[in-house]
C-alpha cells in the first residue's frame, strides 16, 4: 500500500481547535520541540494558547460538523490558506487545560446534561 500526498510546510506548529457541541470551545497552538516537525503533545510538542481567526474557528466547525461529531480536535495548519490536517474524535483535553484553563471535559458533561434535562452539578 502506498499513500501520497501533498506536502503542506509546517512553520513548527499547528492548531488544535476543540469543538463541543458545535462551538469552539477554546485552542492550542501546538509547538514542536527544537530540531523536530512533529508538534503532537504527547511526542514532546508543548501547548500555548491561541487566539484563532473568523475564518479559523469557522474551519474548525465546519469540519467538525461533516464528520457529525460532538467532540473533536480539528488540527490546522497555517499557510497561504489554512489546511485541516486531521479531525480528531478523542482529543486529549490535557493540553488546553494547562495552557487555557478550559476544561472540556467540564464542557462534554454540561452538553450530556442538557441532552438529559439534568444539572451538570448534581450528581
Amino acid at each position: 500500500m502506498v499513500y501520497i500526498q501533498e506536502f503542506i510546510p509546517n512553520p513548527g506548529r499547528d492548531i488544535r481547535v476543540f469543538v463541543v457541541n458545535d462551538k469552539v470551545v477554546g485552542s492550542i497552538y501546538r509547538i514542536a520541540p527544537e530540531g523536530s516537525w512533529i508538534n503532537n503533545l504527547s511526542q514532546g510538542g508543548s501547548a500555548k494558547p491561541c487566539v484563532l481567526t473568523c475564518e479559523q474557528e469557522k474551519l474548525g466547525l465546519k469540519a467538525a460538523y461533516i464528520i457529525g461529531t460532538v467532540y473533536a480536535g480539528v488540527d490546522i495548519i497555517e499557510g497561504d490558506r489554512d489546511y485541516v490536517i486531521e479531525i480528531n474524535g478523542t482529543p486529549s483535553g490535557k493540553g488546553i487545560f494547562e495552557a487555557c484553563g478550559v476544561d472540556v471535559t467540564m464542557r462534554i458533561t454540561e452538553y450530556l446534561a442538557e441532552l438529559l434535562g439534568k444539572d451538570p452539578n448534581l450528581n
